[in-house]
């Protein structure tokens, strides 16, 4: 769960996001709420700068109470 948060790059990294999700190996339930992203790139297969589910496919994902990913 991430709550109010604040996320800053020191520097922008490409294809990177804020928060990178790795459902590979286990399963997630991810929870966002009012958070922000400065400075990073665009997620690899998310295209979004706070967040990207860059392996995997057992993550629930939540932004602002919005489900975006459904757990396979």
């Amino acid at each position: 769960t991430f709550d109010n948060c604040k996320f800053n790059a020191s520097a922008k990294a490409e294809g990177k996001a804020a928060i990178e999700i790795d459902s590979n190996a286990s399963s997630y339930d991810v929870y966002i709420k009012n958070c922000v992203a400065t400075g990073f790139g665009l997620g690899s297969v998310s295209g979004n700068s706070l967040w990207n589910q860059k392996k995997g496919n057992l993550t629930n994902l939540w932004v602002d109470g919005v489900q975006k990913l459904t757990r396979e």
